[in-house]
């Protein structure tokens, strides 16, 4: 089955089951504050799972475009995504356990005709009705039936508030050859007492044999089965819902992975096709080099995430829904930049997404106009990012930091070899830099070696801080490039610059400020700015005045902090 034929014979099964078929919703939640997007397969229904609003049937089945933060700097390997369709059935207040169970197993064995040898489920640890429910009704022998604690579980909720309930997983047995353990697995009941053991201590043990939820790759986690009991508020308490109800998600890429005998989603025919677009741009071979096809999976999925949610209305911005589609629009650049392209060349990638999915996402092929303009400028004004900002990074703060680490590794680091070490780098990175370094670390040199080397590998927050502020380059880029040269960055300080420079700005906005900065615009005798963003997303201006300090200036110098007053925004 190609992916079209996955997502069509699901929906077709639970069609023929009484469900109604959904279509997808946006990937901008509609109506919830609790959620940056639209992550799972339920999250549109939250209404009906609630009891707030009466379901069009007590019985749903959709394909529903979903997006998730958390793994942003793990895709480029083989399994991660940001982008994924979740293929999902629902129940709202209707069938329960025993009804998903059977539906699940007659998918699974008799549509997709799985061999049920390969097949093993997980269940919350203490859900005894789903344990019987597989093992009696079902048939699965114990064996293939494991138990996990909350982490594994229990799912929800979809953001701070929201349904939540124990779930039961479907995984398919790759073959012992994938696993670790020289494919020998843990036996249930014992990775059962441990997870209660686990649970009266609070800490992890060591798993000692392979098992469904292990980290290799020999199972795929095709299918989740949530039970909806209760609805958890903000404080972590939890009260039942209305009625039990059912929500289901199934990947589609992981079940693409299954279905056609695939080693990874990036075999699938949801990728090859803008896999094959980049090995045309880049003139390179997929699968010839480990470097090269981990950044090809980079570019090949932002650039798929990237013209879903533009797609959606989704712009790049410097917060939010914005931020988030920046760092994913600028991680596939630097990665096509390491492959060898050093023009434009993402709307290309973008150009062989979009008559992929168009069928079936017509968002898609109604907005590519929009699409493809929003990727140009973005990629445009990255491009200027990395000309002056890359350099910086990677001829300034990276050798810099190198440098202290020799110093420490050879016999230690002193104020006095720090202040060398400064000096030297004053060819690479600007005065007025240096000197924001130089405060934000003297006084913070450690007297312990151990100590030392850790302050030597780790990025200073105000040099993180400075390429985003003044370069526009996101932080997780530089914490990926650092990571490169095994260096590390401080995030916690950089969050405290940006923290201090909303306050500053917060400062400067203030009744007084702001009069001060008025009566200096007046002073100025120019006509007001025109604002022109409700039609041009773009405009050539002219800068009517320069302001220091809120007096007039002919010309400003790199580093120093102005105001620039123009005739058009």
């Amino acid at each position: 089955m190609n992916g079209d034929q996955i997502r069509d014979s699901f929906i077709k099964f639970f069609e023929g089951k009484g469900h109604q078929h959904m279509p997808s919703a946006s990937l901008i939640p509609a109506g919830d504050p609790t959620l940056l997007f639209t992550s799972a397969g339920m999250v549109p229904f939250k209404p009906f799972f609630m009891g707030e609003q009466t379901p069009p049937s007590k019985r749903l089945t959709s394909s529903q475009k979903s997006f998730r933060t958390t793994d942003i700097d793990e895709v480029g390997d083989h399994k991660h995504l940001t982008f994924f369709e979740m293929l999902g059935n629902f129940s709202i207040g209707d069938y329960f356990k025993d009804k998903a169970v059977e539906y699940c197993w007659e998918l699974v064995t008799e549509l997709f005709k799985l061999d049920p040898e390969r097949i093993y489920v997980t269940i919350h640890l203490d859900d005894e009705e789903a344990y019987a429910i597989w093992r009696d009704q079902i048939g699965v022998p114990v064996e293939r039936i494991y138990r996990y604690g909350d982490k594994d579980n229990w799912w929800g909720p979809a953001g701070n508030e929201g349904p939540t309930g124990p779930c039961s997983e479907v995984h398919y047995d790759g073959g012992s050859e994938r696993g670790c353990s020289d494919g020998r697995m843990i036996p249930p009941e014992t990775l059962t007492a441990q997870a209660r053991k686990e649970l009266e201590t609070g800490e992890p043990l060591p798993i000692d044999g392979c098992h469904p939820n292990c980290d290799c790759e020999r199972f795929v986690e095709l299918w989740n089965l949530v039970f909806m009991q209760f609805y958890q508020d903000p404080a972590g308490v939890r009260t039942p819902l209305p009625a039990p109800s059912v929500d289901t998600g199934m990947g589609l890429e992981r079940a693409a992975v299954i279905l056609q005998g695939k080693n990874d989603i990036y075999e699938t025919d949801l990728f090859v096709p803008i896999i094959d677009r980049v090995c045309k741009l880049t003139g390179k071979t997929y699968g010839s080099d480990t470097g090269t096809d981990y950044s090809m999976r980079v570019v090949v999925e932002h650039a798929r995430a990237a013209a879903f949610l533009i797609g959606d209305g989704v712009v790049p911005g410097n917060e939010g829904r914005g931020y988030v589609l920046r760092r994913v629009i600028r991680r596939a650049i630097r990665h096509g930049r390491q492959l060898g392209l050093e023009g434009p060349f993402l709307t290309e990638v973008v150009e062989a997404v979009i008559p992929l999915f168009s069928a079936v996402y017509k968002e898609l092929s109604e907005n590519r106009e929009f699409i493809l303009r929003v990727i140009v400028l973005e990629e445009e004004r990255f491009a200027e990012a990395i000309q002056t900002g890359l350099p910086l990074l990677e001829d300034g703060f990276i050798p810099l930091h190198q440098r202290l680490i020799g110093y420490v590794d050879e016999s230690g680091l002193s104020a006095d070899r720090l202040a060398v070490c400064l000096e030297r780098s004053t060819e690479t990175i600007p005065d007025w830099v240096l000197e924001k370094i130089k405060g934000s670390i003297t006084g913070r040199l450690p007297s312990e070696k151990a100590e030392q080397r850790e302050f030597a590998r780790t990025l200073a927050d105000v040099e993180t801080f400075v390429l985003y502020d003044t370069y526009g380059f996101p932080p997780e880029l530089t914490a990926e490039i650092a990571k490169e040269h095994g260096l590390e960055v401080d995030m916690a300080g950089f969050e405290r610059e940006m923290e201090a420079q909303k306050e500053q700005s917060r400062s400067s906005a203030s009744f007084s400020g702001s009069m001060e900065m008025q009566t200096s615009y007046s002073d100025l005798g120019l006509a007001s700015s025109e604002f022109v963003g409700y039609n041009l997303t773009e405009q050539d201006s002219t800068i009517a005045a320069i302001l220091s300090g809120g007096v007039p200036v002919d010309h400003a110098t790199q580093g120093q902090q102005v105001e620039v007053v123009i005739s058009q925004s």
